[in-house]
């Protein structure tokens, strides 16, 4: 099998296309182009980590309804979420529908349970202090 010349010269410009990219990409990381990029690239990527941290403990709680096995996070996060609401709350997680149900607590009343907005927006703080307290344990 015979080898043309423009098969060659084919692969030359193909090699010397190579080559230049990779000079100009060695350019840029020594004059430091891309930090930007890579700092984005990291702030995004804790991000992630927090919301998934954030979504399994809230989950944990609303399985764990207030037993022995919550986490200091979990207590933490209930515990501010009550004194910002002004009453003590439990929380109550539907299995079927997967939604929350916060009740407040009360020995005089009993429990009482909260309207779907109130649930809505209470769930909604509930997330934002997880989140809140995992960013500021993250080193």
């Amino acid at each position: 099998m015979a080898i043309t010349a423009y098969q060659v010269q084919n692969i030359l410009k193909t090699y010397a296309r190579q080559l230049a990219r990779g000079h100009r990409l060695a350019k840029a990381k020594s004059k430091g182009l891309y930090p930007y990029q890579l700092q984005i690239d990291v702030q995004a990527r804790r991000r992630r980590v927090i919301e998934k941290i954030t979504a399994e403990l809230i989950d944990n709680l609303g399985m764990a309804n207030f037993s022995n096995t919550l986490d200091d996070v979990e207590l933490l996060a209930m515990r501010t979420l009550s004194k910002e609401y002004g009453q003590p709350l439990a929380l109550m997680k539907d299995d079927i529908t997967g939604t929350f149900k916060f009740k407040v607590q009360s020995a005089d009343t009993g429990n009482r349970e909260l309207s779907d907005g109130e649930n809505a927006k209470l769930e909604n703080r509930l997330y934002a202090i997880t989140q809140n307290i995992i960013e500021h344990n993250m080193v």
